[in-house]
């Protein structure tokens, strides 16, 4: 008989041990669900951590993008004015790596491309510089240049 208790009374210390430690977790459970989606949260494993080249880092990128529209030439009469449009992305980033200073160079395009109504294509290019310069006693100086 003693030995019959013992063996419940582990059971209901083992049963007691799950539930006080299954308790402590659904809080931090019910607090990860009420945060939604995480889709504008970086994701460093992905981020593309580029070439280093010296002092510099080089960060090339290409995207694609389909997209399809129903009234290209945005009129009420859209009788056969629907097209898919294919968008390419190329973009090329240069940062500097030096502990004082920084200087970064960017340049990106996007060229479309109608299926259907090619006097629609499109290019579109830029540029841009930003620098900071940085001076004794924790002051500095930001330069940008958009083009």
């Amino acid at each position: 008989m003693r030995k019959g208790t013992l063996c419940a009374g582990r059971r209901i210390a083992r049963v007691l041990a799950t539930a006080a430690i299954t308790s402590l977790a659904l809080p931090a459970q019910a607090q990860d669900l009420a945060l939604g989606t995480l889709d504008g949260v970086p994701k460093p494993e992905f981020n593309g951590q580029g070439y280093p080249i010296g002092s510099f880092r080089v960060l090339p990128s290409l995207a694609f993008e389909n997209t399809y529209n129903d009234d290209v030439f945005a009129e009420e009469d859209t009788d056969d004015k629907q097209d898919y449009i294919l968008s390419i992305i190329p973009a090329l980033g240069i940062e500097s790596t030096w502990e004082r200073h920084f200087v970064s160079l960017g340049a990106f395009g996007k060229i479309n491309r109608y299926s259907k109504f090619s006097s629609e294509n499109s290019e579109e290019y830029g540029a841009a510089a930003t620098g900071r310069f940085d001076l004794s006693g924790g002051t500095s100086v930001l330069t940008d240049l958009h083009l």
